[in-house]
Formats: structure tokens, C-alpha cells, sequence
């Protein structure tokens, strides 16, 4: 396989999978903001279980992402009353969020919809399709990482135009 053909299967591979919206299966919120409800309710409410209560910072690991950008989608999130954020009496510098039960009555219908999708997909797929998909992604997705972080320093540097 010529190198340019690689590039086409390569681009062509990303282009599909961005091309993908989960969003579009949710009603009321972004495929973003259905991610950190379902991150919120894994670790649990706060005020059940402050040790293993979230906080943006936990949020922002889980994601994958700054710790603005969850303070953004929570900010978004709050406003339309899905969620609140509770000062631990003390330590007032510790912020955590969790569900109101308007947000856990949400998540709940949000996540029954992606769930029915998934089972659709995996039932049309089949099982070890799934897995191997699975395994394929996860090392795509290590390899893409490894040679993204070597890939400016093995870049030569452009003249500085003027």
C-alpha cells in the first residue's frame, strides 16, 4: 500500500468517527453534557458519600479535559437546574456537584435512549465484532497518542514568514 493510499484510509477512518453524533440520539442535552451527568452519578452524591464525591477537578480527569471546560458545561448544566454544586462545610475551598432529581430524572431517560442504541448496534454488529472493534480502538487510540506526542518534535521547523 502506497503511502498516499495509507493517508486516505487514515483520514477517511477519522472522518467517519467524527462525523458520528451521539448527541443527535439525546433530547435535552449535548453528547458532552450526557457524559458528565453520567460521571456525576457514577461517583456518587455528596451528600451520601463526600469521599467519593466529585468535584471539577476529579470531573476534568475523568473527562480528559481542562478543568474550564467542565466549569463551562456544569455553569450551562446548573442554569437549567440539572445539577447544584455543594461547599464542603470544612473545607469551603472544595466545591462538589451533584444530581438534583430533576438532572437524575433526566439522566435516566437520556441514558435509556443511548442504551437502546447501543443494544441495536451491538445486536447488529455481533459480539466478538464488538470486542475486536473494541481492542482495534484501543490501540489506534495509543498509537495516535504516542505519535502525536512525538510528532512535533520529529517535524522540522518552518521558516517564520514575514
Amino acid at each position: 500500500m502506497d503511502t498516499t493510499r495509507e493517508e486516505e484510509i487514515f483520514l477517511e477512518i477519522l472522518h467517519e468517527l467524527a462525523r458520528l453524533n451521539l448527541g443527535s440520539t439525546l433530547h435535552a442535552v449535548t453528547q458532552g453534557e450526557f457524559f458528565l451527568l453520567s460521571i456525576i452519578r457514577r461517583f456518587g452524591n455528596y451528600v451520601e458519600n463526600r469521599a467519593n464525591s466529585v468535584n471539577v477537578s476529579r470531573l476534568a480527569v475523568a473527562l480528559e479535559v481542562t478543568p474550564a471546560s467542565v466549569s463551562r458545561t456544569l455553569r450551562g448544566l446548573e442554569s437549567r437546574g440539572y445539577l447544584e454544586r455543594v461547599t464542603d462545610a470544612e473545607n469551603r475551598r472544595n466545591t462538589y456537584v451533584k444530581l438534583t432529581e430533576k438532572g437524575r430524572s433526566l439522566f435516566l431517560k437520556e441514558n435509556e435512549l443511548v442504551a437502546k442504541l447501543a443494544g441495536r448496534v451491538f445486536n447488529r454488529m455481533g459480539e466478538e465484532n464488538m470486542h475486536t472493534l473494541r481492542a482495534l480502538s484501543e490501540q489506534l487510540h495509543g498509537i495516535l497518542e504516542e505519535e502525536l506526542t512525538a510528532l512535533p518534535a520529529s517535524l522540522p521547523q518552518a521558516a517564520p514568514k514575514f
